[in-house]
């Protein structure tokens, strides 16, 4: 005799499908069992490989990204707390090796250029562009991956490019900026994660900030406010995307904040544009990055290092910008400086050796030797 479910089952799918529709569930039952009359493929048979049924209805019906499709899952968060960095030791040899490990274990190049795009946050604190490069440059492009390949590529490249523009630098820019946005126009409409946007639009604002600052040094004024127009753009696009897809401590946040200060700041020199606006980021920038050197997540102590030091390189940087006559409510005053100078003197006596601690003492000495 044919088995068929009992009568409280049917009952009790008809109130299922009324609250969830028929695509939101999979009934799984002995295989013996007939099925209900117009389910379709929603009755599926408790012979059927469980995992790759949980896959399917995960995919096809939730249209949840599984694991090998995250890098296109456009509402995927930065979590921070699950990067794991707290298992590895305490300075760049041992990080790196712990990244390598995690890296090796990945099961395809989408997952490798997702786990680059993540953790590319912190290569300034390890200073191992070779790592990078090397495993960009062996990462195998499909139609889907090509452009956000080329992407970091062209981020390590102004990593290595990174310095004073006026030195012979400016061609390089110019084409890395072209080459940035032409990635970012083909990525426009995509189904991405938002890191990836995050990271390509933040350094091709960096490279049209350094357009910008180069054409300042040769007078070309209306053609530096116009690169410094659209490096505030690409700022303020990454502070929002940070805002709604990153959590604490907001990384990718802290520095467009402060490179928007910083365009800001210029554009205030060149188009009138109220300093309130720049102090205003400034202030923000600094909040921030405070917060990342008092945040719980389990970094390794040369990346906590790397933070902390990033926080008296804005409080620096601000001191730096600060003008002759500041008014309202985001002004800095005598014993900002005065609480700057005593944190960078503390943190001076067991320093570290990263590129950043150069542009830290350097910005100190600028300082010092303005003030007396």
């Amino acid at each position: 005799m044919e088995r068929r479910g009992r009568q409280n089952v049917v009952y009790e799918l008809g109130y299922l499908t009324a609250i969830l529709g028929r695509q939101r569930y999979y009934v799984i039952s002995d295989p013996d069992i007939r099925p209900f009359a117009n389910m379709g493929d929603t009755f599926r048979s408790s012979r059927d490989n469980i995992a790759e049924l949980m896959s399917e209805f995960l995919g096809e019906r939730l249209k949840i990204p599984s694991e090998k499709e995250l890098l296109f899952d456009p509402k995927r968060r930065i979590d921070y707390s699950n990067f794991a960095l707290g298992q590895s030791g305490d300075d760049a040899t041992s990080t790196l090796e712990f990244l390598d490990g995690e890296y090796s274990k990945l099961a395809n190049d989408e997952e490798k250029t997702l786990y680059l795009y993540e953790r590319i946050v912190f290569d300034r604190y390890l200073e191992t562009p070779r790592w990078w490069s090397q495993r960009i440059a062996n990462l195998g492009k499909t139609t889907r991956t090509k452009a956000l390949i080329d992407g970091l590529a062209l981020v390590r490249e102004y990593m290595d490019a990174r310095g004073d523009v006026a030195r012979g630098e400016l061609r390089r820019f110019a084409i890395l900026s072209k080459n940035m946005n032409s990635v970012i126009q083909n990525i426009k409409r995509a189904r991405v994660a938002p890191v990836v946007r995050m990271v390509l639009v933040n350094y091709h604002g960096l490279a049209l900030d350094k357009r910008a600052r180069y054409a300042r040094n040769i007078n070309k004024i209306p053609e530096a406010i116009a690169y410094l127009r659209k490096s505030v753009q690409a700022f303020t696009a990454v502070i929002e995307l940070s805002s709604e897809y990153e959590d604490d401590p907001r990384l990718w946040q802290g520095y467009a904040l402060f490179n928007r200060a910083r365009a800001l700041r210029m554009l205030s020199e060149l188009d009138d544009f109220p300093p309130e606006k720049w102090m205003e980021d400034f202030e923000w920038a600094i909040r921030v990055r405070e917060y990342w050197k008092n945040t719980t997540v389990r970094f390794p102590m040369i990346i906590r290092e790397g933070h902390y030091m990033q926080y008296l390189l804005a409080k620096a940087a601000r001191i730096e910008m600060k003008e002759s006559e500041e008014f309202g409510e985001f002004a800095i005053n005598d014993s900002f400086v005065k609480e700057a100078r005593a944190e960078f003197e503390k943190w001076r006596t067991g320093q570290s050796r990263m590129r950043i601690q150069l542009d830290l003492i350097a910005k100190w000495k600028n300082i010092n030797d303005r003030t007396g």
